[in-house]
């Protein structure tokens, strides 16, 4: 969506100085428009120009400001509605703003080397042997950056920047060549986040026809985490990397049981625990989730409902989405997109096809 309102000049008449009239020119011909959720768009650097008339000579002069504003739709009458106390202008928190990005191989986490990282306006920086780069001198707001390198999908995200802030986010980019890469038949999860909370973790509830109820599992469906990083009763997914120390990646691969071609049939529920750590689950939080050779689906936890979170505390929980699979193998996703919290441990996954918890309340311990 980069340059989508390219060339496009708006023009407002407008009173100044008393009776004096002057023109406002809103240019849009240099903007840069990208999503930032499902009815969000952020547009920067909006030129305004502002012709003021002196009343006693006759005399004008042009005063050009730059703004990034973040626009929301309405949905009744499909147009785009500025949100201004989200706005940033020229002359306020500009050059203030250090971000730095991670970017990790999202099924081995280790870091990628040389990556180039693109924040917009030719600034291009490469991940160090860490898998790090750092950018300073960045204005408060919202910033769309990319990550591409050979071998991986890339990934484009809107990020926001907070000024004083210790900004961060991390780039977990799934292969797409070699023994990691996705069949056609395959379905990955990749949750990545922040240098906070320092410990989120992937937990997958799934099918498992026979299986007997246990202190992990419940009759006929497993559950998967990181005390239990495959997902016994036929060896359907496992948790490729687990990560306790901030940015993730926390990987999950469901593949065809073994001697089949296609998925199991049944429900698979996907959520995210907060385990440890400063803050709630928040917009550093991103779920990656790959089918086969199809597009990329990104999922970002809602803005609505977070007074439910506690800061600082386990037991934060975002119930991200449910696939359905049918008897062919083919997969359905069904959002949910909800946050809750917990005091009663990690046992609070969630699988059912009409939304509701599953019975299980068990306490797990978590020895890392």
């Amino acid at each position: 969506m980069n340059k989508l309102m390219k060339s496009i000049c708006v023009v407002l008449p407008s009173a100044m100085m008393g009776a004096t009239q002057a023109e406002m020119v809103i240019d849009f011909s240099n903007s840069e428009c990208f999503p930032t959720g499902i009815d969000m768009v952020q547009i920067n650097d909006i030129r305004v120009d502002t012709e003021i008339i002196n009343p006693f000579n006759g005399e004008s002069e042009i005063f050009s400001v730059n703004y990034d504003v973040p626009f929301k739709l309405d949905l009744e009458k499909l147009v785009l509605v500025p949100f201004l106390e989200g706005a940033v202008s020229d002359n306020e928190n500009r050059n203030c703003a250090a971000l730095t990005v991670v970017v990790n191989n999202a099924v081995t986490g280790e870091p990628l080397v040389g990556v180039p990282v693109n924040i917009g306006n030719g600034n291009v920086g490469q991940t160090d042997e860490s898998g790090m780069v750092s950018f300073n001198g960045l204005s408060d707001g919202m910033l769309e950056i990319t990550a591409n390198t050979s071998g991986f999908n890339n990934m484009v995200r809107a990020v926001p920047l907070f000024c004083g802030e210790e900004n961060s986010i991390a780039f977990n980019l799934n292969p797409t060549e070699g023994e990691s890469a996705l069949n056609i038949n395959e379905v990955r999860l990749v949750l990545s986040w922040g240098q906070e909370p320092v410990d989120l973790d992937a937990h997958l509830t799934g099918p498992a026809p026979g299986m007997a109820a246990d202190f992990v599992n419940e009759e006929d469906r497993f559950h998967m985490y990181w005390n239990l990083d495959w997902a016994i009763g036929g060896g359907v997914a496992w948790l490729d990397v687990d990560d306790v120390s901030s940015y993730g990646p926390e990987t999950i691969t469901i593949s065809p049981p073994e001697g089949e071609s296609q998925l199991r049939q049944g429900v698979y529920r996907y959520t995210i625990y907060q385990y440890a750590g400063m803050g709630i689950i928040d917009d550093s939080v991103t779920v990656e989730l790959y089918i086969g050779n199809n597009p990329v689906r990104t999922f970002k936890p809602p803005v609505n409902g977070r007074e439910v979170m506690f800061p600082n505390t386990e037991g934060n929980i975002w119930t991200v989405l449910e696939l359905q699979v049918n008897e062919a193998g083919s997969v359905t996703v069904r959002p949910i997109n909800t946050l809750s919290y917990v005091d009663q441990g990690s046992s609070s996954v969630r699988s059912s096809q009409n939304g509701s918890a599953e019975p299980v309340n068990i306490l797990y311990g978590k020895g890392k």
